[in-house]
């Protein structure tokens, strides 16, 4: 997933990133670390084997916030797949 999104400050919504396309046979996500700018609220974050799903809330109107996601895989040696997306916080 790369791209840009919006939302009203008041929603709540999860996102993913899917890795499912750069994964090769047998291949899995393991691990993740997710990474969320200051002023948006992330409160759960989990992962399927090949894509990592991930709920945000609040924002100011006005902003854009940065979240990127590294997937590692289970591989070895592990591959590491970074993606990110932007939100734009505006009043619907």
């Amino acid at each position: 997933m790369t791209g840009v999104f919006g939302k009203d400050p008041s929603e709540d919504f999860d996102y993913q990133f899917d890795f499912s396309g750069l994964l090769v046979e047998d291949e899995a996500i393991a691990s993740y670390v997710l990474s969320v700018e200051t002023g948006i609220t992330m409160h759960s974050d989990s992962n399927s084997d090949t894509a990592v799903i991930f709920w945000l809330s609040g924002g100011t109107a006005g902003e854009t916030y940065h979240i990127t996601c590294e997937g590692v895989t289970n591989s070895t040696p592990a591959r590491h797949y970074v993606s990110s997306i932007d939100i734009t916080i505006y009043d619907k």
